[in-house]
């Protein structure tokens, strides 16, 4: 069985980060949650095991868009999404952001329902794994 996908949640308003990471874990994801972009680039380059990054796009000092770079950097099949409350103002806009390799660009403020199928939507664009030999076969003398 598939271990749940781990999601790093990063934003500096903590209300939002704290209903994303309650929301997330109630539908049964792994989180870690973070406040700024120094501490997502430094955890993303540490822990290895991160499937999905949910970003805030304006922080102070680093952004979600060099968030997003050092992500795909790093690991380029990881879905990126990028949040805002707008999109046209500061460090980069929709354009931009698609052109460094965000995945999607998301509202903020949000519906609790709309951020659950944002995550569905984006599990669909992670990698499979390529099946164990101990799968190969458990399915052989299963099936």
């Amino acid at each position: 069985m598939k271990p749940k996908t781990k999601i790093l949640a990063v934003d500096d308003e903590s209300m939002l980060r704290n209903l994303t990471v309650e929301s997330l874990a109630t539908w049964g994801y792994r989180t870690v949650a973070v406040g700024s972009g120094t501490e997502a680039i430094t955890l993303l380059q540490s822990e290895t095991d991160i499937d999905m990054v949910l970003t805030d796009l304006n922080m102070p000092g680093v952004n979600g868009l060099e968030v997003l770079k050092w992500s795909k950097q790093l690991k380029e099949d990881r879905p990126v999404v990028v949040l805002s409350g707008n999109f046209e103002t500061g460090p980069a806009n929709r354009e931009a952001l698609g052109a460094a390799g965000a995945d999607e660009c998301f509202g903020k403020p949000f519906m609790v329902t709309a951020l659950q199928e944002l995550v569905l939507r984006m599990e669909r664009k992670l990698p499979v794994p390529a099946c164990t030999l101990e799968d190969r076969t458990r399915a052989s003398t299963e099936g």
